[in-house]
């Protein structure tokens, strides 16, 4: 085990090494194209390796945002700063619009795992995997905002380049939720969205300039409400074709019942005799058993689907549902349950029995009868 953990460890150091190369490859690469928009850190970067030290991931690259307002108007070209801010502005945007996308994902996952249970062990173990990597790249972009922002705040505090206040705030982790209601939120009428849903959106200005409009002081034009609309009305449409779908697969499935019920009764009915013709027929009395069992379980499923009927066709009739297959089982009246174990049936007490009713001695089956004469005894 000692042996396996030490050759685990030495496997990451080597590919610590090899990442830590590239790195350093790619930071002198960077230094040849920093040395034209950056001309003050000439002097820092000719031929100057030793500050490429053994750790790599924390080296500053002296982009402008880490410098210092005089060092940047010294070292660097004159628009330089102004173009890195546009830059994190696109990226403080595009990562906001990630973290909306994953989020309706995310919540949408969320709701069905609510709905759909399921206690199995695998199925626990996959969602919460699934669940694990959205939140992973949402914690990812977040951190890019974060960092995009801070980016903006030391480049153009005062939103003079790109007006970046009234778009981006801090993201806190109690700000990354919904869009809908949370399950541990009150009720949807009482729910605050966060404001990253509820931000003013952006947009460029009609001549070209790149400079940003502030769309919260304007109203909406006619062609965004009609965009809108048709949105709106798009996904209206597709859950009532959703609907009548489930309707038409619902009706099916009981026509598909029913079949499979006249079909079971059908099915019984061919093995009644099955034995007869076998090379070893049983005894007439284990035959005639054999038949009325198999007469039973016809009868069982011939009662199925009058029940089935009885308790359907009303109202499939006034939704004219199934008329055209309704009318083949319509025919077929429900049997009537055993009253021992029928609900709200009541039993002959003793001394009630009908005048009618003819009395046990004489109501005996003469096959029954038949069945038992060569039995001992009698």
């Amino acid at each position: 085990m000692k042996e396996r953990e030490a050759a685990k460890a030495n496997t990451v150091a080597e590919g610590l090494v090899e990442h830590r190369k590239l790195i350093a490859k790619s930071i002198r690469e960077f230094w040849v194209i920093q040395k034209v928009y950056m001309p003050g850190l000439s002097n820092l970067l000719d031929g100057d390796d030793s500050r490429l030290g053994t750790r790599l991931e924390l080296f500053k690259l002296m982009l402008p945002l880490q410098l210092s307002l005089d060092e940047r108007q010294s070292w660097c070209l004159p628009d330089l700063p102004t173009l890195e801010a546009h830059f994190q502005y696109a990226q403080a945007n595009n990562t906001l619009a990630e973290i909306h996308r994953l989020q309706r994902i995310f919540q949408g996952l969320s709701d069905q795992n609510r709905k759909h249970i399921n206690d199995s062990q695998g199925t626990t173990t996959r969602v919460a995997g699934t669940f694990g990597r959205y939140t992973a790249c949402i914690t990812r972009y977040a951190s890019l905002y974060r960092h995009a922002r801070r980016a903006l705040i030391t480049l153009d505090p005062a939103g003079e380049i790109v007006q970046w206040v009234p778009h981006f705030r801090d993201l806190k982790d109690a700000d990354i939720c919904g869009p809908g209601r949370e399950i541990d939120e009150p009720s949807e009428g009482q729910t605050m969205s966060s404001w990253i849903w509820t931000m003013p959106k952006s947009a460029d200005s009609p001549d070209g300039d790149p400079e940003v409009v502030d769309l919260s002081t304007r109203a909406a034009s006619g062609e965004e409400i009609a965009v809108s609309i048709r949105a709106h009305w798009a996904r209206c449409n597709a859950r009532v074709e959703r609907y009548e779908e489930e309707v038409e697969l619902t009706v099916e499935e009981m026509r598909q019942t029913l079949e499979f019920f006249k079909w079971k009764s059908q099915w019984w009915l061919t093995l009644q005799d099955l034995r007869v013709n076998s090379p070893a027929p049983p005894d007439p009395q284990v035959l005639h058993g054999l038949q009325a069992y198999a007469h039973r379980q016809s009868l069982m499923y011939s009662s199925l689907i009058g029940i089935y009927v009885n308790n359907w066709q009303k109202f499939l009739i006034e939704h004219s549902l199934g008329c055209e297959w309704l009318s083949l089982y319509s025919s077929t009246p429900p049997q009537p349950t055993n009253s021992t174990s029928a609900e709200g049936v009541d039993e002959p007490l003793d001394g009630d029995k009908d005048d009618n009713e003819p009395d046990s001695e004489d109501s005996a089956d003469p096959e029954f009868e038949e069945m038992f004469s060569d039995l001992p005894g009698n």
